[in-house]
This record gives C-alpha cells, sequence and structure tokens, in this order.
C-alpha cells in the first residue's frame, strides 16, 4: 500500500478550509469512534497508539493547524529529544537518520536537525519534499534540500520516511503523543510484506543503512526473481516506512485509526513509563 504526498497535499487544503470530516478521503481504513471522556477534554478517551506521516508531521507542526493546540513539532521537540542515543551516542535536542559514524564502511553519510526554531523548519521542509528513494551522499546539518549523486538539488523520500518513522517512535517513547500518549513503537511487528515478522525498530536499523549507503538487496528488500534492482530494493523499504508511519495515523482528536499493518507487543492500555529513544545500528 501506497500512501501518495500529493494526495496528502489535498488532503491538507481541505483540512484548512475546515472540511476533514465531510471528506471520504480513504478506503478499506479501520476508524473507531472514541467513547467521551469523563472529564470532557477534546470529547474522547482512545488508547489505540497514535502515528503521523511525514506530511502529517509537517501540517500538525503548524503552531495554528487548529486541531493540536501548540502543534506537535516546535513545542514539544526538547522534550522528546532531549536525550537521543542514535549508534551508541547520546545527542541532546536534535534528531539524525543515516550514519553520522563510518559503521558500514560507506563514509558519513546523514542528516542531523537540531531542536531550534532554525533546525526544525528545516527539518519541515525535508520531510515535506518529494523526491526519488535514493541514499545519502553527504553528511548534512539542518539542511533545506539534499543533493543527488550529481550534485543537483534534490529532496529524497527515503530520508522523509526515515525522519518520520524516528519521530513517530521518539514521540511514543517519551509519551508525547496526542490523545493517546505513547507505546514503545520499535517493539511492535510488521504482519505483512517482505519485512514480516521484523519489529519497527528493525525497519527504522534497515532505514538508516539504506541511507548510508548499504545496497538494499543484502538486506532482504528485493524480490527473489528481481534480487540486485537496486531501485526497487529502495521502493520497496520506502513503502513499508509509509505503512508503518501511516498505521495509527492521527487525523483528529475524535477519530482512531488501525490499518492493520502492525501487531502490538502489548495490549492498550495506559501508558508506560517515557523513555528516551534508543537508536541501533
Amino acid at each position: 500500500m501506497t500512501y501518495l504526498k500529493p494526495f496528502y497535499r489535498l488532503l491538507f487544503v481541505v483540512m484548512l478550509l475546515g472540511l476533514l470530516v465531510a471528506v471520504p478521503y480513504r478506503v478499506g481504513c479501520a476508524q473507531v469512534s472514541c467513547p467521551p471522556m469523563s472529564d470532557g477534554v477534546h470529547g474522547v478517551q482512545c488508547q489505540v497508539p497514535v502515528t503521523f506521516t511525514s506530511d502529517g508531521w509537517v501540517y500538525f507542526s503548524n503552531p495554528y493547524n487548529g486541531i493540536i493546540p501548540n502543534g506537535v513539532l516546535y513545542n514539544r521537540f526538547p522534550i522528546v529529544f532531549r536525550d537521543f542515543y542514535f549508534f551508541g551516542k547520546l545527542y541532546h535536542n536534535q534528531i539524525l537518520v543515516g550514519a553520522p559514524l563510518n559503521v558500514y564502511n560507506r563514509g558519513y553519510h546523514s542528516i542531523q536537525f537540531d531542536g531550534v526554531a532554525f533546525g526544525l523548519s528545516q527539518l519541515v521542509n525535508i520531510l515535506a519534499g518529494s523526491g526519488p528513494c535514493d541514499r545519502l551522499f553527504l553528511a548534512y546539518k539542518n539542511p533545506s534540500y539534499l543533493l543527488n549523486k550529481y550534485g543537483q538539488k534534490t529532496y529524497n523520500d527515503l530520508a522523509s520516511e526515515t525522519l518520520a518513522l524516528t519521530l513517530n517512535i521518539a514521540y511514543n517513547d517519551m509519551r508525547q503523543m496526542p490523545r493517546t500518549p505513547g507505546y514503545d513503537l520499535e517493539c511492535f511487528v510488521v504482519k505483512y510484506g517482505i519485512l514480516r515478522g521484523r519489529t519497527v525498530g528493525d525497519v527504522l536499523k534497515i532505514a538508516n543503512k539504506v541511507l548510508a549507503g548499504v545496497a538494499p538487496c543484502t538486506l532482504g528488500l528485493n524480490p527473489p526473481d528481481d534480487p540486485s534492482n537496486m531501485e526497487q530494493g529502495c521502493e520497496n523499504l520506502e513503502e513499508i516506512l509509509e505503512a508503518i508511519n501511516a498505521n495509527y495515523e492521527f487525523i483528529n482528536y475524535g477519530l482512531t485509526v488501525d490499518r492493520g499493518y502492525l501487531k502490538p507487543n502489548v495490549a492498550f492500555g495506559l501508558p508506560g513509563t517515557p523513555h528516551p529513544a534508543v537508536v541501533a545500528y
């Protein structure tokens, strides 16, 4: 299943017009209305997890989005990424994807954003960009665009989806999601496709490897009848990331979504203790 960025661009225009509830923009999505809360806050009580698509992170980063008060990015990022463990190193108020260390013998190929206004606005730019699925060719810090192997300006859908998944895991781990504070999303298991049986954390590791330059075909991302097609392997991974990020997609406080792509490791209930996200290689 593919979730196309231009499609969500149209959705966001509709949201801005205040017509979201009236537009049947998806098919085959399990949707459950939430029972009222006793205290009336937002009028709902749900324990279904929350994730955002890459475009969802863009839309709800806006403090004036009209659904989540103050948005989810600028005010919560310093809490979520106060401590962030990436490839064995502790970072503060920063998010990274790719490989900041030469752990795969492919060089330093990564993207890093600082949790300040400028860095987060650049993060939104990269999340919003649409481009081919590809590896990284440089180490970036707070970029507004990326470069392809020819040195041309581009965006990278694999990078966008990997950043979105890292945000989804970290916000869930630190229990900072709207409506349902969060679960250990990295422990949920993929139910379908070529990475069936792998955890969400495993998928994030694989995505960082491909961004760093590891060939997708060496990571089980290619079909048996086309084992060496690197472009297809990258696109397969991108679709898996998109499906994970969209599985519990947040639309508003009165609607929950579970597309059935993930198997939780726990029964839904009260959130556990918040803890920093740990991304290993």
